[in-house]
């Protein structure tokens, strides 16, 4: 999905191959007072034609919702093919942290489920800096602690007994320091917000959905199966979602661009994705 520390690298690589698709399926059955998705939270109020890059893609859930122009960039084939095969293109596979990308080009950058994963995060902020308009975004869907109700922490507390563990993430200043991150990165945050959004759970199979879509580095996927079984779940449980949304700030300049590949952000002829070496 991204680059990362190695250890996370590989687990993150080696997650992604064995469950394409995984955030998605758990994260648009997620909806808010209104009905929408944590995706369409994330577009929400895009202009139609914007040039939209949309980093560590996944499957490319977001494609449906930019009219303009979109392209989707991830580092895991496994994932490309699963977008590719539901119809979602232009997708080119590369590292986030080094970019095929013609600097100032992107109107819109998205970052789902991804920004918490890169360690260091500048790097990858420091690309998104450098391949923005003067007057792009980068809008950041991550997760979070709250909002939750006294109920969803209960929940949780079970989820995380019946699976004998918990989501971790690489050590990041983003929790407890985003300004200054972004700062450093020549972005300056605009809008910093959190909501809670519910996802249903009506079989074992949505217990098993929402665990198995956790990254969990030591554990493997029904090791705790019996306490699954064991598992009483409610209707619904809260997932709290963060959205952050930066600009370039004016007094910044991006990176020099480096001898690279570069692409433009237009819907070139659909090619086949490569194999993993």
């Amino acid at each position: 999905m991204t680059s990362c520390r190695p250890a996370w690298s590989d687990y993150i690589d080696t997650f992604h191959t064995h469950h394409p698709g995984i955030t998605e399926d758990v994260l648009a059955r997620c909806t808010d007072e209104t009905g929408a998705s944590p995706y369409a939270w994330l577009a929400d109020g895009l202009e139609p034609d914007s040039q939209v890059l949309d980093l560590a893609c996944g499957s490319g859930p977001t494609r449906a919702l930019v009219a303009g122009s979109w392209v989707g960039v991830d580092y895991s084939s496994t994932e490309l093919r699963g977008a590719l095969e539901r119809g979602r293109a232009t997708l080119v596979r590369a590292d986030v942290t080094n970019l095929p990308i013609r600097s100032g080009i992107a109107d819109v950058v998205l970052c789902s489920m991804a920004l918490m994963l890169i360690d260091p995060c500048s790097v990858v902020l420091d690309e998104i800096r450098r391949i923005l308009t003067p007057a792009g975004e980068l809008r950041a869907l991550l997760p979070t602690t709250r909002p939750l109700t006294v109920s969803d922490r209960w929940n949780y507390l079970g989820l995380f007994t019946a699976a004998r563990s918990r989501p971790r993430f690489p050590a990041t200043p983003l929790r407890r320091n985003a300004a200054h991150t972004f700062t450093a990165s020549g972005l300056v945050i605009t809008s910093d917000q959190s909501q809670r959004f519910s996802y249903p759970i009506g079989t074992r199979t949505d217990v098993d959905r929402i665990i198995e879509s956790w990254y969990r580095p030591g554990r493997r996927n029904g090791k705790a199966e019996p306490r699954r079984r064991r598992y009483v779940s409610p209707p619904v449980i809260g997932v709290p979602m963060r959205r952050i949304i930066a600009r370039p700030t004016t007094q910044s300049s991006p990176p020099g661009n480096r001898t690279r590949r570069t692409i433009v952000l237009e819907p070139p002829e659909r090619r086949s994705l490569p194999r993993d070496a």
